[in-house]
């Protein structure tokens, strides 16, 4: 194991997460545009980012003090760094992604928006006992 091969590691986690974090935000900001509700794109930055960024650094440097570890148990693939990169990139990008998932704030409140809307709307309609059902989208409609 070498010094060089923790900060290959630890860079394309960073790679990883960044990819995951400008994803979600796209997919957030497309979901607001959707539902026509006010989504300030840097609410996800001061909402969302500190808590999405620490739980993917505190996951890659969990994977990082086990990479040693899982070298010496598995030294066939000790000289497989594309196989350990690939791996960490994964790291990166999952852990961003599954704590978005569990502790997305914004998510929260996008979808509590959209809750509201609906509410009104199935109100105003008289449906509100009877469930939307899930259309394809028609984009010449």
């Amino acid at each position: 194991m070498t010094i060089t091969l923790y900060l290959q590691c630890t860079g394309i986690s960073l790679l990883g997460l960044l990819l995951s974090i400008l994803l979600i935000l796209k997919s957030q900001l497309a979901k607001a545009r959707l539902a026509n509700v006010i989504f300030p794109w840097n609410a996800f930055w001061r909402i969302d980012l500190w808590v999405n960024m620490g739980c993917t650094l505190v996951w890659v440097a969990i994977c990082l003090m086990l990479l040693g570890p899982a070298i010496k148990q598995f030294p066939k693939y000790a000289d497989n760094s594309l196989l350990i990169l690939i791996i960490f990139a994964a790291q990166g990008y999952l852990g961003s992604d599954v704590a978005s998932r569990f502790f997305s704030a914004v998510n929260s409140r996008i979808n509590a928006a959209i809750d509201f809307k609906t509410t009104q709307a199935d109100t105003a309609s008289g449906n509100l006992g009877a469930p939307t059902p899930a259309m394809k989208p028609n984009k010449n409609a």
